[in-house]
């Protein structure tokens, strides 16, 4: 990151940031990665880099959900999802419905979570995007057991 100062690559320093972010999300250490994700959040909303802030809404949205924190989870997916909306970003918003509804699924709220889940298909098969097809197809299968 001093090398992305010294190239004022500061865009750079937000990724590697995020990437620093998500080695102690995946380390199971979520108040590092909280701190490393809201520093490359701000970069992003001083940069005015819509993309890069929704990415950063999400990973923080998926270390609350990964922490045990659906309704903080839910709050950021949200925040992410409206910015996808806005930007008419259909791999976004069909990424971060499907976020949404695996939050309602870990709560065991089924109707809810299949509803975000089809929302999610639909964008993907716009798409054809058979990998993520198949992943949400799995999902819906499964509340549906």
């Amino acid at each position: 990151m001093q090398i992305d100062e010294e190239l004022k690559d500061i865009k750079g320093k937000a990724t590697r940031l995020n990437n620093i972010g998500c080695v102690y999300q995946n380390w199971g250490k979520p108040e590092k990665a909280l701190e490393y994700y809201e520093k490359a959040l701000e970069i992003a909303e001083e940069l005015k880099d819509i993309r890069g802030k929704a990415t950063r809404l999400n990973n923080i949205g998926s270390m609350y959900k990964q922490w045990g924190k659906p309704e903080k989870a839910l709050e950021y997916f949200h925040k992410a999802l409206e910015i996808a909306e806005e930007r008419k970003d259909i791999r976004g918003k069909a990424t971060w419905l499907n976020n949404i509804g695996i939050v309602y699924q870990d709560r065991g709220k089924t109707e809810k979570a299949v509803e975000y889940f089809q929302k999610s298909l639909k964008l993907f098969e716009e798409l054809r995007d058979t990998e993520n097809i198949a992943v949400i197809k799995k999902n819906i299968k499964n509340e549906k057991i």
